[in-house]
């Protein structure tokens, strides 16, 4: 019984000092008050900033996977053609073998008119 009455009694003198505070400090409870209000807001908005750089991380690691598998099928690519380039000449009028072929040509008709 005591121990009930002892926290009750505790209880309320707790309570009286609280709304004493209350009263004493009452104007620069109401001043603050802006401040935490601000911070909310900041708060608010620095979570939402927070899951913008989130998501934006997210589609630069998709990004960056997509450009990696990119470059693997172009290494696939590229190898196929060193590949068929080592096997035999290419076919007539395809790059280097072209140019090859006329500066052939050009050479044998400037020594024939040489001689």
């Amino acid at each position: 019984m005591w121990l009930v009455y002892n926290f009750a009694l505790t209880e309320l003198s707790l309570f009286l000092k609280v709304k004493k505070l209350h009263s004493e400090l009452r104007f620069s409870i109401v001043r603050s008050q802006s401040y935490f209000n601000e911070k909310d807001a900041f708060d608010k908005k620095l979570n939402q900033q927070k899951a913008l750089v989130g998501r934006l991380q997210n589609e630069v690691a998709k990004t960056k996977h997509d450009y990696k598998s990119a470059l693997g099928r172009l290494e696939v690519i590229s190898d196929e053609i060193h590949f068929r380039r080592t096997k035999g000449p290419r076919e007539p009028g395809v790059g280097a073998e072209l140019v090859n072929e006329v500066v052939e040509e050009m050479s044998s008709v400037v020594i024939s008119k040489v001689n």
